[in-house]
């Protein structure tokens, strides 16, 4: 009972005493973004991939079954994170705007 006790006091006392800057109140969890983005670029690469083996397949032939799939798996993993890269960049210059703009002197209002 007393460690549960103990956990909940030091629970609350972290509450109490963490400020959160912007980034940190707007944004997601880091995990969980990095899985959802994970799985949505994984998708991505299969229908890429299976445009790029059509389109192969009817160029090349056989070979260009694969190599197409190859090719436009490749191409659009790096597409996609080259995009999140870009959008994270993106998000991290409104939040410097938006820290910069609410902030006071001798500190942040967060």
């Amino acid at each position: 009972a007393t460690a549960t006790a103990t956990a909940t006091t030091i629970m609350n006392e972290n509450k109490k005493t963490r400020h959160q800057t912007p980034q940190e109140y707007f944004q997601e969890d880091p995990l969980s973004r990095k899985i959802r983005r994970l799985k949505r670029r994984q998708k991505r690469v299969y229908m890429s991939g299976a445009g790029g083996s059509i389109v192969g397949g009817i160029f090349l032939g056989p070979p260009g079954l694969f190599l197409g799939a190859i090719a436009g798996g490749a191409i659009a993993n790096r597409a996609c994170k080259r995009k999140e890269r870009a959008k994270d960049q993106r998000m991290d210059d409104v939040f410097a705007t938006y820290y910069t703009a609410h902030s006071v002197e001798g500190g942040s209002v967060f």
